[in-house]
């Protein structure tokens, strides 16, 4: 499996998103502010995907001190 992060902007997009995180459970969808941007949640989300992967223990200490 290949986790998803979703960062729905328009029309569809967010239906899409419900299915990825809600009804198919591979992703997570990012919440996007009032100016369309997306804040530090977008790491946080990468880190854990990488935490729960073994073999990325190099990427997930850059992700750490990036």
């Amino acid at each position: 499996m290949v986790p998803i992060v979703v960062v729905p902007l328009w029309i569809d997009q967010t239906t899409n998103a419900k299915f990825v995180q809600d009804v198919w459970k591979v992703g997570v969808r990012v919440r996007v502010d009032e100016n369309g941007l997306v804040g530090r949640e977008v790491k946080t989300i990468v880190y854990v995907f990488f935490l729960q992967m073994d073999h990325c223990t190099a990427v997930s200490s850059f992700l750490f001190w990036y």
